[in-house]
């Protein structure tokens, strides 16, 4: 089987297993412009000097992949500051909220971007989420939406500041094969 067969197959996998409502219509319309578009190549004007076919030569890991990453391991690359701010880490594309830590806010909403998309934030999320197709008419972008799995949702009320700054950590941790992760969050 072709990776590309296998990451169609994949996203098929996700998608049956997924009953997230809003975001389901977003990665299905995403799954099957991928279907459509497929890899972008030399005769894609924007891809025509980037050649990416030898990316999907490769056999991934997909989501939920075993990983060993620990605490002890983003303690190692925290930012200065850290001990006031909000940290969000994301292991292989997919929040982690056992490394993560949100402090109490009441001017700011962190929570899992399934979980707005399903509440009163729904309304946000589907105005300001899956709708880069309009200017980027690619495989590769509509595979990044298909993949849209493990994101957050964050939220700035209105006329508000957040007293804390927010750390995003983005951790592939490739030790056991190659990783395939596409983090999508809305901020």
């Amino acid at each position: 089987m072709s990776t590309v067969d296998n990451i169609k197959e994949q996203l098929n996998r996700l998608q049956s297993e997924q009953k997230d409502g809003g975001l389901r219509n977003i990665r299905q319309n995403a799954l099957n412009a991928f279907d459509k578009l497929g890899i972008p190549g030399v005769r894609h004007e924007e891809w025509k000097y980037t050649r990416i076919s030898a990316l999907f030569n490769k056999d991934y890991q997909f989501l939920l992949a075993p990983t060993t990453v620990t605490v002890a391991d983003i303690d190692a690359i925290r930012l200065p500051g850290f001990e006031q701010a909000h940290e969000l880490v994301f292991i292989n594309g997919i929040y982690s909220p056992a490394l993560s830590n949100i402090r109490s806010n009441e001017d700011l909403v962190i929570i899992p971007l399934d979980e707005a998309a399903n509440n009163e934030y729904a309304g946000i999320v589907a105005e300001n989420l899956g709708h880069s197709s309009r200017y980027a008419k690619d495989g590769i972008n509509a595979l990044n939406t298909a993949w849209m799995y493990g994101g957050v949702f964050i939220n700035v009320k209105k006329s508000r500041i957040a007293a804390n700054q927010v750390y995003i950590y983005n951790v592939t941790d490739a030790r056991q094969g190659n990783i395939l992760s596409q983090p999508r969050s809305l901020v």
